[in-house]
């Protein structure tokens, strides 16, 4: 398990899952900036992953053989080069983004292509994943968070959901497409992410047991969803720092006990 220090991680995370078109990505960024959070998402890690070599064409396709090499570390260094809350989640565009064209605004590799399988890539990016939750401060959006840090102290797990109906108006108003199209976009991206959790991570995408807080953005202003997951936040803060300093204290009176008992 995952062990994370004070000095190096005063600050729970958040991983947060979200349905396409439910709002997430919106609350994602409102909530990062509120609390000061460094946003990872999928066009993080892979914008990384392409300046680090990895052939855009080989993200896209996901059909490709090879050796993971020093990956990760360099990954992790190009994200913590970038800014803290990602271009790619803007506030008026933010849902649309997952229908776009990924690799539209990629720098070009620095480094020569390499490759690698795509569970390689996977285990890659969960090394990323824990390697950030390690130093805190970061709200990781997607990418199988809930899974890789599962049991973590210190994380708080958030899906953001709303139903087939209110996702397809919501999509068709952003997108400007018919309802056909619409339709299609959701059935297919929800096929994807319960596939990449249930392949990867052998994981129900939807298993309510991932979460400690589950919203539902139907009914409400995406305002309530943010204050909920910035109070939940707020509270395991609280907890995670008492916790510390209970374990602090049982610490320093064993130490005081056993200097005793040797004098």
């Amino acid at each position: 398990m995952l062990a994370r220090r004070k000095s190096e991680a005063n600050l729970p995370i958040i991983t947060l899952s979200r349905k396409l078109a439910s709002g997430g990505e919106a609350i994602a960024l409102t909530v990062a900036q509120d609390l000061g959070l460094r946003v990872v998402d999928r066009h993080v890690i892979d914008q990384a992953a392409v300046e680090v070599g990895v052939p855009r064409v080989a993200l896209e396709e996901l059909g490709f053989e090879g050796r993971r090499s020093n990956m990760a570390k360099r990954i992790l260094s190009i994200v913590y080069g970038m800014p803290a809350i990602p271009t790619t989640l803007d506030p008026d565009s933010a849902a649309r983004s997952a229908t776009l064209n990924l690799f539209g605004s990629f720098l070009s590799p620095l480094q020569q292509p390499m490759s690698l399988s795509m569970r390689e890539y996977v285990r890659v990016v969960g090394v990323v994943i824990r390697n950030l939750a390690h130093d805190g401060n970061v709200i990781v959006v997607g990418r199988g968070g809930q899974a890789v840090l599962r049991g973590v102290p210190g994380v708080l797990h958030v899906q953001i959901i709303a139903s087939f109906e209110q996702r397809l108006n919501t999509l068709m108003r952003w997108e400007e497409i018919e309802r056909r199209e619409a339709r299609l976009r959701l059935r297919d991206s929800d096929l994807a992410r319960a596939d990449y959790l249930r392949r990867y991570y052998d994981v129900n995408w939807l298993d309510e047991s991932l979460y400690d807080l589950i919203i539902n953005t139907d009914n409400h202003p995406l305002s309530i969803a943010v204050a909920a997951v910035e109070g939940a936040y707020r509270a395991l803060d609280t907890q995670t720092i008492e916790t510390e300093d209970e374990s602090e204290g049982e610490c320093c009176t064993r130490r005081v006990q056993a200097a005793q008992e040797s004098g």
